[in-house]
């Protein structure tokens, strides 16, 4: 098995310039990988509304990957 850590740094290295939304503990991890830190968005309180959020933020910035 793999560590978070690990797995995050497989999605970081296709990420690109997409825009990523962290929620509750992915925040701490991800910082750890992040090459852009200035398109990480954490929505630790969300609690559940995170995907909704990304979809409004994707429906907001059509040319940018959410």
């Amino acid at each position: 098995m793999f560590s978070q850590v690990d797995m995050m740094r497989i999605v970081e290295e296709y990420r690109g310039d997409a825009i990523v939304i962290l929620v509750f503990r992915a925040s701490k991890g991800w910082k750890q990988v992040t090459n852009h830190p200035e398109l990480d968005i954490p929505v630790g309180g969300a609690m559940g509304k995170a995907s909704s959020f990304a979809l409004g933020l994707a429906l907001a910035q059509p040319d940018k990957k959410v």
